[in-house]
């Protein structure tokens, strides 16, 4: 998903989340380095967000996704 800044008129981040689709890829490169590579000579700060650390604590979790934001 992608951040939008509203003051700004553009986007400021990508927060992937993995799920079924981002286990299915077939090799990890896929999944961990093209992805953010590519995203991130687009211009986008690149914010990964693990199911299993929202599900078990998702107050931390946001809180951190917040102040990735925030930088």
């Amino acid at each position: 998903m992608a951040v939008y800044d509203k003051s700004g008129d553009n986007f400021i981040a990508a927060v992937e989340c993995d799920g079924l689709n981002y286990y299915d890829e077939k090799l990890c490169s896929d999944r961990n380095r093209l992805r953010k590579e590519i995203l991130e000579r687009m211009g986008f700060k690149f914010i990964r967000v693990w199911s299993i650390g929202w599900y078990q604590n998702p107050k931390l979790s946001k809180t951190t996704l917040l102040e990735a934001l925030g930088d």
